[in-house]
């Protein structure tokens, strides 16, 4: 899709909406056509400037999946803030569970993040930011496990890191699968998941 930057900006206002204009297109082209399968004229072709003009802000494709880590980060925030909302342990997992689920079944948050891991597999560098911004989800999650742990509400034996990570991981992939097949998350799974939660994470 064309899209057309507004000429009446600052300097600085213009280079912030071209980077944001790079990066919103590259997604794009990511989910459509797969990162290895997209090259760097493809997404100057698609956002509707140079060649010259991409690379002036973004030198190479691992650059701009470098910058897609800094936005995930922004965006995983909104997850954060509902385990911090709620007073009740049990109800903040609930509510991330349900929330964090319904953000990646959408198919091209699904698409993404596989496209995205499977690169970060391959490159270490690049897998840097996205652990960083899973490792501080996960750490909101564990502070939740152990406030749950301190009101006797969840079981003391558990380790609240690994439980965390654990709970990511069955959001996630009941996310991804729903993606795969293409449809929504039927209502009998999402009561699964969050039944499962509730068994394991109960005295």
């Amino acid at each position: 899709m064309k899209k057309i930057l507004n000429k009446n900006l600052s300097r600085d206002e213009s280079t912030r909406k071209r980077r944001e204009l790079i990066l919103e297109t590259a997604i794009e082209c990511f989910v459509l056509k797969g990162f290895h399968q997209t090259s760097i004229r493809d997404i100057a072709n698609s956002a509707s400037i140079s060649l010259g003009g991409l690379y002036n802000h973004f030198d190479s494709k691992d650059a701009l999946i470098s910058e897609i880590a800094v936005l995930e980060a922004v965006e995983l925030e909104k997850f954060e803030m509902i385990l911090a909302k709620y007073n009740d342990p049990l109800v903040a997992i609930e509510k991330f569970s349900s929330e964090y689920l319904h953000y990646i079944q959408q198919q091209p948050n699904a698409t993404l993040t596989v496209e995205i891991t499977a690169e970060a597999i391959r490159n270490p560098i690049i897998a840097e930011g996205f652990i960083a911004n899973r490792k501080k989800m996960s750490e909101s999650i564990s502070s939740v496990l152990s406030k749950g742990i301190e009101l006797k509400q969840f079981d003391p034996k558990m380790n609240t890191k690994e439980v965390a990570e654990l709970i990511i991981d069955l959001v996630e992939g009941l996310g991804l699968r729903s993606a795969f097949l293409g449809k929504k998350t039927s209502k009998v799974s999402r009561a699964s998941l969050q039944y499962m939660i509730k068994k394991c994470l109960s005295i």
